[in-house]
């Protein structure tokens, strides 16, 4: 229940003074904390999006696009995209990417791609990359990679090219090639 000053904008939208707006008609954005879900630079693709939080969403948030939370999404959120957490998706999250975690997804995260974590997939993550953990591929992860990770460090692509999975921690062998890296790879027969 809402008892503070609103008003209604001659195009039908909803304002409400403490910083929660709801646009109707054909636009269908919802929008709760101090300039977020604007998508500045407005065209019609900017349809049915969410930004909750302060900035989420603020600049080209595009169709579909979800952001929750301090500066989630906040430019260039591609469409269908979803952000939440502190700065999760921040900066160019591709169309139909997923962050989900303080930093998850930060700073160009391509399509289709999934992090799930503090600070998972951080930069630079590939096309349908996935990484699980705090600092799972938190830097140029691979595209078509997968990362698992459970220890208190980063664990990245190796070779920084290199699609596969990769999982940390594991059990100790040796690598089919002899080698015992310790990079978290995972090789099969």
């Amino acid at each position: 229940r809402y008892n503070g000053p609103f008003s209604i904008t001659p195009d039908g939208d909803l304002t409400f003074s403490k910083g929660l707006y709801l646009f109707g008609g054909a636009i269908r954005t919802i929008s709760i904390g101090q300039r977020s879900a604007l998508s500045r630079y407005f065209t019609l693709s900017f349809m049915n999006c969410i930004g909750i939080g302060l900035q989420s969403g603020e600049y080209y948030q595009r169709s579909g696009a979800i952001a929750i939370g301090s500066n989630a999404g906040n430019t260039i959120q591609g469409a269908s995209g979803i952000a939440i957490g502190r700065l999760a998706g921040q900066t160019n999250q591709g169309s139909v990417a997923i962050a989900i975690g303080t930093q998850a997804g930060q700073n160009i995260q391509s399509s289709n791609a999934i992090a799930i974590g503090r600070q998972a997939g951080q930069t630079n993550q590939g096309q349908y990359a996935i990484a699980i953990g705090a600092l799972a591929g938190q830097t140029n992860q691979a595209a078509n990679s997968i990362i698992i990770n459970a220890s208190n460090s980063v664990l990245n692509t190796v070779p920084i090219d290199a699609s596969g999975c990769f999982i940390r921690p594991l059990r100790s062998l040796s690598a089919p090639d002899g080698s015992t890296t310790g990079v978290g790879r995972v090789f099969y027969n």
